[in-house]
């Protein structure tokens, strides 16, 4: 499954300080530590490329080794940097993006990516707005663990 995430959230997936213990980690943020777990199983697939993954890279060393044990590994992709660029250039100039992140939504359409997980209310609204990414699907922080377990387990890409 292809899953991209947003800057605001970047922090409950690699925490600053993570020192190998889990499980004492998760207490506070079950829902990044399903996906860090997930993704670390080799069951996920993070898409990245240009301005987010700057901004996580930017959250600390453990994401910086994950980076780049992530690209070795497939666990994470780089979609080309001209498509994603142009692609949000010309979300931009039809202003079509509720937003300012059309560069998420520029990953989403060129990765093919399904899965979003972010806080960003205008954001969420446009990852599900069909117009924009067919069949994209927000992460549901507020729900079970249930719920939120079945999302990581379905198919998310486009073309998967």
């Amino acid at each position: 499954m292809c899953f991209i995430i947003d800057a605001n959230i970047v922090h409950e997936i690699f925490p600053k300080r993570f020192k190998g213990n889990m499980e004492t980690w998760q207490k506070s943020s079950e829902a990044g530590g399903m996906i860090l777990k997930w993704l670390n199983k080799g069951k996920g697939i993070l898409v990245a490329e240009g301005k987010l993954l700057n901004e996580i890279e930017r959250s600390g060393p453990y994401a910086r080794d994950w980076i780049s044990d992530g690209l070795q590994s497939g666990r994470l992709i780089q979609p080309d940097k001209s498509k994603v660029d142009d692609a949000e250039k010309r979300l931009i100039q039809e202003d079509v993006c509720k937003s300012n992140d059309a560069h998420v939504i520029a990953l989403a359409q060129v990765s093919g990516a399904r899965l979003l997980y972010s806080k960003d209310k205008d954001l969420q609204q446009d990852f599900k707005n069909n117009a924009l990414i067919k069949n994209g699907v927000v992460y549901p922080v507020a729900r079970e663990r249930k719920e939120r377990q079945r999302i990581l387990d379905t198919h998310l890409c486009a073309g998967a």
